[in-house]
């Protein structure tokens, strides 16, 4: 990382950041070449988990190559600049993510992992449990976390 200063140590920042954001990007490498597609997630322990289709442009892609990254953005503003387009800057929090990808096969995880995604998502809890079958229908992927660096900058005054 060029800028150190901006880098963030602070666990409870980083895990408050993955538990807030509402969309990660998930960026894979296939036989056609990158992709980079937005998902929900959890984030559990070492890991961040999402679901899929059974079959499509994900799985294909972390089937032939698992290593993928994945990124979460909390709020950002841009802070344009009065006198010189270059003093212009941006106040952001962002957290980038470097593992490999698994597809779950245990169906108690993934029906852990659907349920914990339902909860992130409808915190309200108007809705019903995830059961076995409905989890047989559905992929979920974890990323195994290798390495995770966060970055935070503040608004600069100009």
């Amino acid at each position: 990382m060029r800028r150190v200063k901006q880098k963030v140590e602070d666990e409870r920042a980083i895990h408050g950041l993955l538990a807030q954001a509402e969309v990660g990007r998930l960026a894979t490498s296939g036989p056609d070449g990158p992709m980079i597609k937005p998902l929900n997630f959890i984030h559990i322990d070492n890991a961040i988990y999402f679901h899929s289709a059974m079959e499509g442009e994900k799985i294909d892609h972390i089937k032939v190559n698992p290593k993928v990254c994945f990124e979460v953005e909390g709020e950002m503003q841009y802070i344009p600049a009065t006198e010189k387009p270059c003093k212009a800057s941006y106040k952001y929090e962002s957290i980038i993510i470097s593992g490999s990808a698994t597809i779950v096969d245990d169906q108690t995880t993934r029906i852990d992992v659907l349920n914990g995604l339902m909860k992130k998502y409808q915190p309200e809890g108007e809705y019903d449990k995830v059961t076995p079958r409905m989890a047989q229908t559905t992929a979920v992927i974890e990323i195994a976390i290798e390495t995770m660096t966060m970055k935070s900058s503040p608004a600069q005054d100009n």
